[in-house]
């Protein structure tokens, strides 16, 4: 949806689904239903791949965790916004750091050609 322009609209930590936002929390329920679950008849097999799923999810976030430092939910927020911008712009993002800098003024630093 946020390809489309729909707004972010608050963070919010959920226990099952862990860091999202208003519009990716309302968005879950189509990405499931269009998952790889529903080519199975079979709850079980069903169970089972979404098991599989979760804990797959859970172990890259225990390696990532480790990395942390310093106010954790500000890193996940900030992290977590990070990583849906780059996702809702196909990898097209801004370098904030970079925005401000003057790049003129190297110019003018610049010793002068003889």
């Amino acid at each position: 949806m946020g390809y489309w322009g729909f707004p972010t609209g608050a963070y919010i930590f959920t226990p099952i689904v862990g860091p999202t936002t208003v519009r990716d929390f309302f968005a879950y329920p189509t990405g499931w239903l269009f998952s790889v679950n529903f080519i199975f008849d079979d709850n079980n097999q069903k169970a089972i791949i979404t098991l599989l799923d979760v804990i797959e999810t859970r172990e890259r976030l225990l390696v990532a965790e480790n990395l942390i430092v310093g106010d954790k939910y500000s890193f996940v927020k900030d992290v977590y916004f990070q990583s849906r911008e780059s996702e809702v712009n196909d990898g097209n993002v801004e370098d904030e750091f970079l925005m401000d800098f003057d790049f003129d003024s190297l110019e003018e630093d610049l010793p002068e050609n003889q």
